[in-house]
Order: C-alpha cells, then structure tokens, then sequence
C-alpha cells in the first residue's frame, strides 16, 4: 500500500542522504557529472552527487523551550527583519514544532514525526534553491550575451 503525502511534509520517505552543498553549484563545477576531489592526500573524480553529503545531516532533533526561545532570538524577534522573512521563519518553527503535540501516541506517528526531522530542513533548502533557479538561468543567459559581446 503506497502512502499519500503528509500534510506537513513532502513525504513520507525519509531522506537519509543530504547534501550540504546545492548540487546545482557542484554541477556547475563539473566535468561530466564529475568533480576533482582531495582527500587523504591524494586526488581523485568523483560525482557530483557522492560530494558534499552526510547522513541525517539537517535533521532536526526534539528542541527543548530553550532550543526555541534561542532560534525565536536570532530568527524572528530580531529588530528590522523584513515582515516576509519573519513570517518564513516563523511558519518553519511551527512545522517543526507542532508535531511534538502528537509524540508517544502510536508507533505510526512517532515515525512520521521522526520523517518529519528529518526532512524539514533538506525540503526548506530545497525550496529556498528552487526559488533561485530563475535568477541564476536568467544571469547565465546575461553572461552569455556578455561573453559573446566581448569576444567582438
């Protein structure tokens, strides 16, 4: 039996494996597909998609009053932040919070919450990279225009 999308979160798989480098910046270094890398002293390719990860990297664990009080200081009570960026940070702490309500009621829960933490911030990332394709599509083709321009 496949399982539908949650409401609060894109999925219910969770995605053990996270970048912490945008691929679309590792790809823009590439040779197909590929990056040098350095490690142990020696140098070797490697793909985009092999660089760059962790396990659980962005997941989220259980954020006691203090967790949330200290991300309310330095993400959202702050003096001058734009309205729409309060807004952002503080519908995220909801989503991540929230669920908390729910814990120790079956098994079933308690896992969906658990994909939650450890989804939530991948997906946030995501979302914030995906706003910016149009941007960097848009500068590349101005580049490109430059370039040629250039070259006469």
């Amino acid at each position: 039996m496949q399982r539908e999308a949650i409401p609060f979160g894109r999925t219910t798989v969770k995605k053990r494996r996270q970048h912490h480098v945008w691929q679309r910046y590792l790809k823009a270094w590439s040779d197909d597909g590929e990056v040098y890398c350095l490690a142990d002293d020696r140098i070797f390719r490697t793909s985009t998609t092999a660089v760059a990860v962790e396990r659980d990297f962005y997941k989220i664990g259980k954020l006691t009053p203090a967790d949330i009080a200290l991300i309310r200081l330095l993400l959202i009570d702050v003096e001058g932040l734009h309205p729409l960026t309060r807004k952002s940070h503080e519908d995220f702490l909801k989503l991540v919070t929230a669920p908390a309500v729910f814990e120790g009621q079956s098994v079933e829960v308690d896992g969906l919450i658990d994909t939650l933490r450890t989804n939530a911030l991948e997906d946030y990332h995501a979302e914030i990279e995906a706003s910016f394709l149009p941007l960097l599509e848009r500068r590349a083709v101005q580049f490109s225009i430059q370039s040629r321009h250039s070259e006469d």
